[in-house]
């Protein structure tokens, strides 16, 4: 039974998958070297609010327009599955993001002072960068719904191979060339989310379909607000350490948040095999939950949960093992100041949270958007209370802070999940609404 519960996931990773895989490990590889290529440029120092800034970019694009790449995937999928189109879909989606980035203009030259202040140590150009980040990282992910929804995995390849070289690539060139500017690499790390959006797009990665049914706009904006408040919450919970060690750090602990940042990146490695999983997961169990084939839906996500809660206790071992020499040599002596504790830590809190990531995904194709969000909600409360009071060691305080969160949102998501799976495969299945 388990070696063909492995092939099935085999064949799931296999079919498009693999070259999903491998563009994803190599923007994965990408974004190591371009850390690793500005830490050692500018020191711990210069790099402490660069880290915050890859930190909040990430943070609130992914919280704000990750919704969409899950929705398109969703929604495109399951038209194709019934053999209808699915141009009105997309157009309706294209709408509420666009008006979602005029509302980031908005708000950052609103609040530009108080940002700069807060997270940047006064230098507006970084919320400069922030938002036009936001942007092209919001654009890539419209994107990567498409690609998704409609299987166009080799696209996802272009894509994430076109971010990983804009990033990485004059990272590298400026370092070696032994230029200090902060500004360089801010400028590369911006520009990677339109370079890679628009690269599978200029290759024929996503063709016109037939309008399809028009979804309603109540219907359109309920489910991609859902997905905001679980998207976001949760991006708060997988991020907010290294803001939280900015915001405790001490003056005379200014290094603090770029060394933080650099142990919880080497912490992540596994995560870009999860999400190589995880861009073809949706659209495959929206198939299966449409055309009501419960055995295979169980037994797909039963595989699926237990391989990465295995992978969460072995990555554990192993980065509290390896994880301070892999720091050392990727950003340098000054950086090697996480312990075994440290990364051991930080890697199962981190890997805890893909979890609830993965779970989240079988709630979204099985239409349980709004029990996803909530428990990531718990989980930033738990953060913030342990995080007060835990220790006067400031990464030992976040460190534990962050284990509470997924600890706590794991276990309200896998209670959730059976009850929602149950319940949609208990319930009479409906055809499918006709157009208006």
């Amino acid at each position: 039974m388990a070696q063909r519960r492995a092939a099935q996931l085999g064949g799931l990773i296999r079919s498009g998958q693999s070259a999903t895989a491998i563009g994803l490990a190599f923007n994965g590889l990408a974004a190591y070297v371009f850390l690793a290529a500005a830490g050692r440029s500018l020191g711990p120092a210069e790099f402490a609010p660069l880290s915050v800034l890859w930190t909040m970019l990430f943070l609130v694009a992914t919280g704000l327009f990750q919704p969409f790449e899950q929705e398109l995937a969703r929604a495109v999928s399951a038209n194709r599955s019934l053999g209808l189109g699915y141009s009105e879909v997309v157009r309706r989606n294209a709408v509420v993001a666009a008006a979602l980035v005029a509302c980031v203009i908005l708000i950052g030259a609103i609040a530009a002072g108080p940002i700069a202040e807060g997270f940047f140590r006064g230098e507006r150009s970084f919320v400069i960068a922030l938002v036009v980040g936001i942007a092209g990282i919001g654009f890539m992910f419209f994107v990567r719904g498409l690609l998704a929804g409609s299987g166009r995995f080799y696209g996802f390849a272009v894509l994430f191979v076109a971010d990983g070289l804009t990033k990485s690539l004059p990272a590298v060139i400026f370092w070696l060339a032994g230029g200090r500017n902060p500004s360089v690499f801010v400028a590369v790390l911006v520009a990677g989310g339109f370079v890679g959006g628009a690269a599978p797009l200029t290759r024929g990665g996503v063709r016109a379909t037939d309008p399809g049914p028009i979804p309603q706009w109540g219907a359109v904006i309920r489910a991609i607000g859902l997905l905001l408040i679980t998207a976001t919450l949760s991006q708060t919970l997988l991020n907010m350490g290294t803001l939280a060690v900015e915001v405790l750090s001490s003056s005379q602990e200014s290094t603090s948040a770029g060394v933080f940042l650099s142990g919880l990146s080497i912490s992540r490695v596994p995560l870009f095999l999860s999400q190589a999983i995880q861009a073809v997961l949706l659209p495959r169990l929206s198939r299966l939950a449409t055309n009501r084939d419960e055995v295979e839906f169980r037994r797909t996500t039963s595989w699926l949960l237990g391989a990465v809660f295995a992978a969460t206790v072995v990555a554990t071992i192993v980065s509290a093992a390896l994880g301070p020499l892999a720091v050392r040599l990727l950003f340098g002596p000054d950086f090697a100041v996480l312990g075994a504790r440290d990364m051991g830590l930080l890697t199962f809190a981190s890997l805890t949270m893909m979890c609830v990531l993965t779970i989240n995904q079988i709630q979204i194709a099985v239409h349980d958007h709004h029990h996803a969000g909530w428990p990531w909600g718990v989980g930033v409360v738990a953060f913030v209370l342990v995080a007060a009071f835990a220790s006067d060691d400031l990464f030992l305080r976040v460190e534990l802070a962050m284990v509470a969160g997924a600890v706590c949102t794991v276990a309200i998501a896998i209670a959730l999940l059976n009850r929602a799976v149950t319940t949609t495969f208990a319930a009479p299945s409906a055809p499918p609404a006709p157009p208006d």
